[in-house]
């Protein structure tokens, strides 16, 4: 069956005549499977899932009601709800994040102030009880939390993104990075939080040459605010991971198209890797058919990221969310977004390569894509985790636009390759977050689905 007889109703008729036609299906080939789904009860808000391998245990955000859903998923196909807790919340606070505590039975959660002039909070919370057992100050609008591999360090990414204006312009507070010693336990963590170099000029970060701006609501209205360099104001850390030895946290700055190393234990920024651009074919035209004919320059800006379990790489999901839109970015400005996955060397920040168009094309193999996404950032890479499987590494990217995931494969130097794509199936979408659980030997990955509030499991099979 040709590529375009598998597009939704909406595009048949004008990709019909598409002349890209998928390789044929290797059932021996690595792959995924969908194996299983569990509902949460609401219609949309499931944003984030995490694991605790040790217990057969994951957490489900539903944000809307600050709402931490706790899963039994030893049987992988069959998630079964234990608890759901209601985290209290202070004023006009959402929660973001959580990350399971490797081993023991507790989680953090991270709670963002929507009053800009306000700090974040994170919690300890008793995974069984629901009960909060400690509480440590963040920077502005924290987004994202991880736990080092061993739980004694944790680090959150507070993006300071609100905005507001002022008679001299567009403002908002600092981003930062926030590392809790946890060696103590929760009751006796501390919290550090570090300020953010300027990293304006550095090769490869967004610049006020870009001619990028982001999308705020200011006064009930949204406005584009433009991005003039990367003093501290402007940074925006979004996401975090761990070296698989723990010794390093890497954060990406998304809409300054940066990652930031940082020593956890010491809490300090160690090195600021600029992104630079990709260049690839792509469809960046909104018009009810798909042609990958066009060149798309685009800064990566990044929004999930994952390390390879050899602590080798580090790898993006280049999702984008500076505008304007492709189909309004004239040369020599690039757009944003790569609509790609990314891999850099560990040690040094080296860019080893990307996946150039294959997301997007792997989205139409699978029935998924969305044209009129075209000229706004594609598919939309957005969640990604790694590992290994028979001495190679590979990594799973949710697909927010496509309501698919992806399946990357890593060749011995780090290069990777789209070797399929998957639909969510039940009318789950908007993937968001996603996280490993291995069972029995097995890889398997969830994937949390904003849009629809619930979570859907897959089986990898090599």
């Amino acid at each position: 069956m040709s590529r375009a007889s598998r597009l939704r109703t909406s595009f048949f008729a004008a990709l019909v005549a598409c002349s890209y036609l998928p390789a044929a299906a290797d059932e021996s080939a690595p792959r995924l499977e969908r194996v299983g789904r569990y509902a949460s009860g609401l219609d949309a808000d499931a944003e984030i899932v995490a694991t605790q391998v040790s217990t057969g245990r994951a957490l489900l955000t539903l944000s809307k009601g600050h709402l931490v859903d706790v899963l039994d998923v030893t049987t992988p196909s069959a998630p079964k709800r234990v608890a759901r807790h209601a985290l209290p919340a202070h004023g006009d606070e959402e929660l973001t994040c959580v990350s399971f505590h490797p081993t023991q039975d507790w989680f953090l959660a991270v709670m963002n102030n929507k009053d800009a002039r306000t700090k974040g909070r994170l919690l300890a919370v008793d995974a069984t009880k629901g009960t909060v057992l400690a509480e440590y100050a963040t920077g502005y609008a924290p987004d994202a939390v991880a736990f080092s591999p061993d739980g004694r360090v944790a680090v959150v990414a507070d993006e300071g993104e609100w905005t507001w204006r002022a008679e001299d312009g567009f403002h908002s507070m600092p981003g930062s990075i926030t590392c809790v010693d946890l060696s103590a336990g929760p009751v006796g963590g501390k919290a550090t939080t570090i300020a953010l170099p300027d990293i304006t000029g550095r090769t490869g970060v967004t610049s006020a040459a870009c001619k990028r701006t982001v999308e705020r609501e200011i006064d009930g209205k949204a406005e584009d605010v433009p991005l003039l360099g990367g003093v501290p104001e402007e940074l925006e850390p979004e996401n975090v991971a761990f070296s698989p030895d723990g010794t390093r946290a890497y954060v990406t700055l998304q809409e300054n198209n940066a990652i930031l190393v940082v020593d956890p234990r010491e809490a300090r920024i160690v090195d600021v890797w600029g992104l630079g651009t990709t260049t690839h074919a792509t469809d960046a035209t909104e018009d009810g058919k798909v042609d990958f004919s066009q060149q798309l320059v685009a800064l990566r800006e990044p929004d999930g990221l994952a390390t390879s379990p050899d602590g080798r790489f580090v790898i993006t999901a280049d999702e984008g969310d500076t505008d304007p839109k492709a189909s309004k970015t004239k040369a020599p400005f690039p757009t944003g977004g790569g609509r790609t996955v990314s891999v850099f060397r560990a040690a040094d920040g080296t860019l080893v390569g990307d996946t150039g168009n294959g997301i997007d094309e792997g989205a139409v193999d699978c029935g998924t894509y969305d044209d009129t996404r075209s000229d706004s950032k594609g598919a939309e890479p957005e969640g990604i985790v790694a590992f290994a499987s028979g001495g190679r590494t590979y990594a799973v990217v949710g697909l927010e636009r496509a309501a698919a995931v992806a399946l990357i494969g890593l060749d011995a130097e780090g290069h990777p390759r789209v070797l399929g794509c998957y639909a969510l199936g039940e009318g789950s979408k908007a993937p968001e977050g996603l996280a490993l659980l291995e069972r029995d030997g097995v890889v398997h990955v969830l994937v949390a689905n904003e849009k629809s509030g619930d979570m859907t499991v897959f089986r990898f099979v090599n």
